[in-house]
């Protein structure tokens, strides 16, 4: 998982490659998720690709479609299925 400084020197988490990694090993295609989420493929993608800030509501929704704990979203390294 990256890490960005803002603007006032503290870490930002970045999580949309953990987003991925989890939707392509549970075999979800992008499109399904979005529909489920009731996003576009192109908002999936913003979030995946960290151009757009996630909300903790955005996690919860997530981590329920592609059935994972939100903490796991946050968890660097390995994933184990």
């Amino acid at each position: 998982m990256k890490t960005k400084k803002n603007i006032d020197g503290y870490e930002r988490l970045k999580i949309g490659s953990n987003i991925r990694k989890w939707r392509t090993l549970k075999d979800i295609k992008q499109k399904d998720l979005a529909e489920s989420l009731k996003l576009s493929e192109a908002a999936i993608s913003n979030l995946e690709n960290d151009l757009t800030d996630i909300t903790l509501s955005q996690l919860e929704d997530i981590s329920l479609a592609i059935d994972i704990p939100v903490e796991t979203l946050f968890k660097i390294g390995r994933a184990h299925v």
